[in-house]
C-alpha cells in the first residue's frame, strides 16, 4: 500500500539525474517540485536535497475531524492512501519533534476513531451503505471483516437448539 502513496516534494537544491520508481528525472532546478511514492520522498528528505510540500498536518486532521463528526452517519470522503500518508508523516515527525508527533497522533484518532465507529455500526446493520465509496481501501476491509464476524456471530446466536 504504501508503496502507491505519493506526496509533492520540493528540491531545496539542484539535482542533475535521479531515477525514482522507473522514471529519470534530469537537470532538476531547486524549486521545482514532484510528485513522488512516500519511500522516494523518505530517501530525497533523508538525503537533504528536497522538502515535503504536502504534509498531512493536524490543522488538516482537525479539519476533516470537525468534518467528520458534522457528518454523523455517513464517513467523509479520504484519499486513498490516507492512512498511509498519516503513518508516513508520524514517523516522519516522531524523528524530529516528539511534542509534535503527539499532536498528529492524537489529531489522527479523532478522525479515525469516529470513522471505525461508522463502519462497525454498518457493518452491524447487515447492510451495504451506499458511502462505501467514501472509505479508504483499509477502512473498506475493515467494513468486510467485521460484516462477517458479526454474521458469524449472529448465527451462532440465532442458530436452531439442535445446531448445538
Amino acid at each position: 500500500m504504501e508503496a502507491v502513496a505519493r506526496t509533492r516534494v520540493r528540491l531545496t537544491s539542484d539535482v542533475a539525474r535521479v531515477e525514482i520508481a522507473d522514471r529519470t528525472y534530469e537537470g532538476l532546478r531547486a524549486g521545482t517540485v514532484i510528485e513522488v511514492p512516500l519511500w522516494a520522498a523518505d530517501a530525497l528528505l533523508r538525503s537533504r536535497v528536497a522538502e515535503v510540500v504536502d504534509e498531512l498536518s493536524v490543522h488538516q486532521l482537525r479539519q476533516i475531524s470537525l468534518r467528520e463528526r458534522r457528518s454523523q452517519i455517513e464517513p467523509v470522503p479520504l484519499r486513498e492512501d490516507f492512512y498511509a500518508r498519516a503513518k508516513y508523516e508520524l514517523k516522519r515527525t516522531r524523528s524530529s519533534s516528539s511534542e509534535e508527533a503527539l499532536k498528529l497522533e492524537e489529531a489522527l484518532r479523532d478522525v479515525a476513531v469516529p470513522r471505525l465507529y461508522k463502519v462497525c455500526v454498518a457493518a452491524a446493520k447487515g447492510t451495504e451503505p451506499t458511502w462505501l465509496g467514501n472509505l479508504t481501501p483499509e477502512e473498506r476491509q475493515l467494513y468486510v471483516r467485521v460484516r462477517e464476524l458479526v454474521e458469524e456471530f449472529l448465527s451462532e446466536v440465532l442458530g436452531s437448539e439442535g445446531d448445538g
